[in-house]
């Protein structure tokens, strides 16, 4: 479990998070979503322990992240948006990292570059963007970490190596693990994600599983002369040609879900509205 208690974290003057509350439990995948500089990217890096806190914890199982315990570090794993590799062969480095991952399955690492179709005989600088993130993501998944951390994993992906890494990740996650997808590219997370996060001018400003979320909410395109039918059910509504794109209190079971982005563009337009609804309509 990830318990992250009253963190203050800063580059400069004004604080990114003051004071920021959070637990993350195992058996879970989360979603982190958020505009730029909304501070993800930090975030993963103070749970990584590549930050520590001004004030406030990150600590994982108990263990506080500032003592950087080989226990604490070991159960982790980041794949960074921006990586780098040195004139290195893939020999060399899987010779450097495994010992550091106790769960390290070089079968799955295998069978996953073969899906990825990798030619390894290059040295990894020499790698494409492309072939380097369908590298670091067959490495990161075969560490079986119990505790994952994806910054922008799908980009430099292609069309077909996305949807090779989606079936490898759930083909991959175990149950009992727990695995953080920061990300822009929120299509490539839909069916994947159990909860979505929210990050907001430094402040939590949603957290909700996925399974409320299709509970309670619906969306739908309505025509302009349909909007008063629908009043009475809109929580969101953002207008488009001919008509309103809406998110709805469903009320049927067979009314088609919420899309993800749209239902971050209404969080981050007014969050306090499906907010307050999806806390007393249990």
């Amino acid at each position: 479990m990830i318990e992250i208690e009253n963190l203050t974290f800063s580059y400069g003057k004004e604080p990114l998070f003051k004071e920021l509350n959070l637990n993350l439990e195992k058996g879970k995948i989360y979603g982190l979503l958020g505009l730029n500089g909304a501070g993800k990217t930090t975030l993963l890096n103070l749970i990584m322990s590549a930050l520590f806190p001004q004030r406030g914890s990150v600590k994982i199982d108990g263990i506080d992240s500032r003592k950087r315990a080989v226990e604490y570090l070991r159960n982790l794993f980041i794949v960074p948006e921006q990586f780098y590799f040195s004139a290195i062969s893939s020999k060399a480095f899987l010779m450097a990292n495994i010992p550091l991952y106790p769960y390290f399955n070089k079968r799955l690492f295998e069978s996953f570059v073969q899906e990825f179709n990798l030619d390894l005989k290059k040295k990894l600088n020499k790698l494409s963007g492309g072939q380097g993130k369908r590298f670091l993501l067959s490495f990161a998944l075969a560490v079986q970490s119990p505790i994952l951390l994806l910054d922008e994993p799908t980009n430099a992906l292609d069309i077909p190596a996305k949807r090779i890494f989606k079936k490898l990740f759930l083909s991959s996650i175990s149950d009992n693990s727990l695995t953080i997808i920061s990300t822009h590219q929120v299509a490539d997370i839909e069916g994947i994600i159990d909860q979505i996060i929210i990050l907001h001018k430094g402040k939590i400003v949603f957290n909700q599983p996925i399974e409320k979320i299709n509970e309670k909410l619906s969306e739908r395109e309505i025509p302009t002369n349909q909007f008063q039918e629908y009043k009475e059910r809109i929580l969101y509504q953002v207008k488009e040609f001919g008509g309103y794109r809406v998110i709805l209190k469903r009320i049927s079971s067979d009314e088609p879900a919420v899309n993800i982005e749209t239902l971050f563009n209404a969080i981050i337009e007014n969050s306090e509205v499906i907010n307050t609804y999806l806390t007393y309509n249990n």
